[in-house]
């Protein structure tokens, strides 16, 4: 490739990075609340069930029924159509309903809780899989750069080696050698570039931006004083230990209702009605009816099956509250091999950062001696490659962390 034709790629390079918009790790909660889908719709099953919460005070509203009729009859075959009008206004007043009521209350309250935590949950899903996207770009990023700069140190070699065949301390095997390993490199430049691409595209996918370009900043590194943002505080405070209990309580909820179908309802009920006359015979006033009063009712099918409804909703009552005490006890562990884990490896971070220093000067140690032709392209090569594996190994080493720190915050909520 010329030289006119590397710059015409940079610059149309360096456009494109102008044009794409800006996006740091602080960015994205919000980004997450105002454009992923999937917390979008979480939102609103969590505004849905909450607007159902309150049926206990609405069971006490009065049911009114109002209805108006017009029809022409005739009685037997020989007989005149008949006009007749018909009106009623009836009402239902529920006064007691064996505490199905308050406990179906119960169980509304007990759904818009379970939603809101699952709001909450799903919410923090879609972020940590954010943040790990955004990680994995910078990742690709310094990727790339430690490949180009192993391109670069490989033709320095190739130089040198160059230079070695033409004074005839070396032979052409050192050129194959350093040919074969520029393909090898490009080859691995090409996927780190294209899994940059894809991560960029899954990110771009969970902010729901489209087609628009997104350019992720900042530096991939890890935090010296990390445990100071953890606060280990109560296990039954974390959104999945309190979503699991909100599932127990539910179960408890539905319990309640399945033991009290099987009481009486007690009504006060009352009407104002005009029959039509086919119904009734008389005049329209004749026809007229008022009523009041009082009923009670009784189903005695409800009973037998309450006493099957609600031995299985017991069952899962106790089902519920059994995998509420399983997860709590998950989370704490959960929660301890996280904060563990990361201890590790922040400790081999900095052991990778001194083996890194440490391949640098070993690399330089043998790119002197290879040119004064104590060392061959083999040596060089490992060293070049052993050089490069730190900087591969310590990338590594730090994603690790970032993943297991966002593990760590999404446990949390954070």
């Amino acid at each position: 490739m010329n030289r006119f034709a590397s710059c015409l790629l940079l610059s149309s390079f360096l456009v494109s990075i102008s044009n794409a918009e800006e996006l740091r790790y602080e960015d994205l909660p919000a980004r997450i609340d105002q454009s992923n889908g999937r917390v979008q719709g979480a939102r609103f099953t969590a505004e849905a069930a909450e607007s159902r919460v309150g049926h206990f005070g609405r069971s006490f509203l009065p049911s009114v029924e109002l209805n108006l009729g017009r029809e022409s009859f005739r009685r037997g075959s020989a007989g005149t159509l008949t006009p007749s009008t018909g009106w009623g206004a009836t009402a239902r007043l529920n006064l007691f309903n064996g505490g199905r009521d308050l406990a179906e209350d119960q169980v509304l309250r007990s759904k818009s809780e379970l939603s809101r935590f699952e709001q909450i949950l799903g919410r923090q899903e879609e972020l940590s899989l954010a943040r790990m996207r955004f990680w994995e770009v910078l990742a690709f990023d310094e990727r790339t750069r430690i490949l180009s700069e192993a391109a670069a140190m490989n033709e320095q070699n190739a130089a040198s080696a160059e230079r070695r065949i033409r004074a005839g301390i070396a032979t052409e095997a050192d050129r194959v050698e350093f040919q074969l390993k520029k393909v090898a490199i490009e080859q691995d430049l090409a996927r780190a570039r294209a899994d940059r691409g894809i991560a960029l595209s899954r990110l771009k996918v969970l902010l729901g931006v489209g087609d628009q370009d997104l350019r992720p900043i900042g530096e991939l590194t890890h935090l010296h004083d990390w445990e100071k943002e953890f606060s280990p505080g109560e296990v039954n405070l974390l959104p999945l230990a309190q979503k699991v209990e909100a599932q127990a309580q539910l179960a408890e909820a539905v319990r309640s209702v399945s033991a009290k179908s099987w009481l009486p309802s007690l009504d006060l009920y009352g009407g104002f009605v005009q029959p039509l006359e086919r119904e009734e015979s008389g005049t329209p006033s004749d026809r007229r009816e008022t009523y009041l009063g009082i009923g009670l009712r009784f189903d005695v099918g409800s009973a037998v099956k309450s006493g099957v409804e609600s031995r299985a909703a017991r069952l899962e009552r106790d089902a519920a509250t059994s995998q509420a005490r399983f997860e709590r006890s998950r989370i704490t562990e959960e929660l301890k091999s996280q904060v563990t884990l990361l201890r590790l490896l922040h400790s081999q971070l900095h052991e990778a950062d001194e083996n890194v220093k440490r391949g640098e000067s070993y690399l330089k140690l043998t790119r002197s001696e290879y040119g004064r032709g104590v060392k061959n392209s083999v040596d060089m090569l490992n060293a070049s490659e052993r050089y490069l594996d730190y900087k591969e190994r310590r990338l590594s080493l730090l994603l690790d962390f970032q993943a297991t720190l966002v593990q760590l915050k999404a446990s949390q909520a954070r």
